[in-house]
């Protein structure tokens, strides 16, 4: 039996899903960063694994938060340990430049591993299969799909007519290079250097991982036809987006759309508190932003 919205029976047309790894995930579909780093490792690129999991080091005393919450790990690279991993002995080089080879050693090595991080993504999402996915939730196809997903589920499982989805970080599909990243863009502390040549090179790490930062702006502009698009929106249907805060960009794009017209419904997992939690984050994030919304909140679906 598919999961279906009773609540926009008439309304179909004027509802706007936002879509997040959550939709995938409730298809079966392996799209967890745990999956990729299983994905690295079973295609040879385990190199690159271990060396991103050492200047991203673990979080909150969490071995494993780069493949948990890999966004969030990029934005936390521990510079220092960065540096020293990829610095390159003087005593291997010759000449009067050997120290400035040897920092700057350090800074292009990790700028040619930042380099692989969208185009390996891109190259492990191109193997999810979404061709065979039975539909599981009741779509329309009358209905517009704000999605944060690289994958094609909408289009392949559902039909959803192209014009009618925004992947806002990019398809997989696409001859454009997908957005990952981080929210956390840092400047070079004085104390992080003790020479001419290694904060130069600190400061190429430090530009480097800033590149990795989601340009939201840059996205809203470049989808600006779809939002442009939009009818007047009665529903707003987030499913499986975990409300991080790194996206309320987006969201207030949302609501100066919408305004306080549009009734929210969120999926939310029996029992969870977490999901109850960030609903109520939000909620009051709307409340604090600038234009303070008090967005209305209909039926949840539980899933």
């Amino acid at each position: 039996m598919r999961l279906n919205f009773p609540f926009l029976n008439g309304a179909q047309n004027k509802t706007l899903f936002i879509i997040g790894n959550g939709f995938d995930l409730y298809h079966d579909l392996l799209t967890k960063y745990k999956h990729f780093y299983s994905w690295l490792i079973l295609n040879g690129h385990e190199q690159f694994a271990a060396d991103l999991q050492i200047i991203c080091p673990k979080l909150d005393n969490n071995i494993e938060t780069l493949w948990s919450n890999f966004e969030k790990a990029l934005g936390n690279y521990d510079l220092k340990t960065a540096y020293q991993y990829f610095y390159k002995s003087p005593d291997e080089l010759l000449g009067d430049n050997k120290y400035k080879i040897a920092s700057l050693s350090a800074s292009d090595n990790v700028r040619n591993l930042c380099k692989k991080i969208r185009p390996l993504i891109k190259e492990w999402i191109r193997q999810i299969n979404t061709q065979n996915i039975k539909p599981k939730i009741e779509l329309s196809k009358e209905s517009w799909y704000l999605t944060f997903n690289y994958t094609r589920t909408l289009e392949d499982c559902y039909n959803i007519p192209k014009e009618h989805v925004c992947h806002i970080h990019g398809c997989v599909d696409d001859y454009e290079e997908l957005v990952t990243g981080h929210d956390y863009k840092r400047i070079l502390k004085i104390y992080e250097a003790k020479s001419d040549e290694e904060e130069i090179a600190k400061q190429k790490i430090i530009n480097t991982f800033n590149n990795l930062a989601k340009n939201k702006k840059e996205q809203l502009e470049k989808n600006e036809t779809f939002f442009e698009s939009l009818p007047e929106i009665k529903h707003i249907v987030v499913f499986g987006h975990s409300l991080a805060d790194i996206d309320y960009e987006y969201f207030g794009k949302i609501l100066t759309l919408t305004k306080d017209n549009a009734i929210w419904h969120f999926s939310i997992q029996s029992n969870n508190i977490e999901d109850e939690n960030r609903i109520e984050a939000f909620k009051k994030w709307c409340e604090q932003s600038a234009n303070h919304f008090c967005i209305n909140v209909g039926e949840n679906i539980k899933l």
